[in-house]
């Protein structure tokens, strides 16, 4: 009873505080706004509910048991992507996002077997991109573009908050030379049919079922074609 009691306590004061840096005056003090977002990450870090793990999102890890298996370690491998796609899209998935930058080249033919893969596959597949503004070179900039001329690309950056450097609101898009290039993650919702906004928003982050199961189900990536469709 007493575990329940100080939780409902820190619920209400946690809330209470809230509500008073909601009334009108955050926009008017910095100070008041750094502790609505400190009141904010407490909430979610301390009353956000478990759920169970999400069923449709799979992350296939790139570990350092995988790295091993590489005469060099960056840029990851591009004929054992190339290998990795074909086999997902034996398995049946649904969509394919691949968290990395092309921005420079590796062997000629690796490459361009991968470019092959990633411009003809029958599903969504959406790889990252960046541009000078976040650090690659002109150079970097050029090979990127010609590379994914033909594929799905979107920003792979995240809004950190100025102040602390928090990730706390989705970061779903910007212009990009007159043209409007979408986030990541919202070109890959976008691509499965999805309405994608074009404002960012607080992100709603879940609560893992328990303390050993992460949010997402997590294979090592070089696991992938041994395990069971269904996973």
């Amino acid at each position: 009873m007493k575990t329940v009691l100080v939780k409902v306590s820190v619920f209400f004061a946690i809330s209470l505080v809230a509500a008073l840096l909601s009334i009108g005056l955050v926009k008017g003090f910095p100070f008041l706004a750094i502790m609505g977002n400190w009141v904010s990450d407490l909430r979610v870090a301390n009353l956000t509910e478990p759920e169970p793990q999400h069923p449709e999102i799979v992350i296939a890890a790139i570990t350092e048991d995988t790295l091993k298996r590489f005469p060099y370690r960056s840029p990851v491998d591009r004929e054992f992507l190339a290998n990795l796609v074909e086999t997902l899209q034996a398995k049946g998935v649904r969509a394919i996002g691949i968290d990395l930058l092309f921005d420079q080249p590796t062997e000629a033919d690796k490459d361009a077997r991968l470019k092959s893969v990633l411009e003809t596959y029958p599903v969504p597949v959406v790889t990252g991109w960046t541009d000078e503004k976040t650090g690659l070179s002109e150079t970097q900039f050029a090979f990127q573009a010609s590379y994914l001329q033909n594929v799905s690309a979107g920003f792979s950056n995240l809004f950190k908050d100025p102040v602390d450097g928090t990730v706390r609101n989705a970061f779903v898009g910007r212009e990009e030379d007159g043209v409007y290039r979408e986030s990541f993650a919202a070109l890959i919702a976008k691509r499965l049919g999805h309405e994608v906004p074009r404002e960012g928003f607080r992100i709603r982050y879940l609560s893992p079922p328990d303390a050993t199961t992460p949010v997402f189900a997590q294979y090592p990536i070089h696991a992938t074609a041994f395990l069971p469709p269904a996973w």
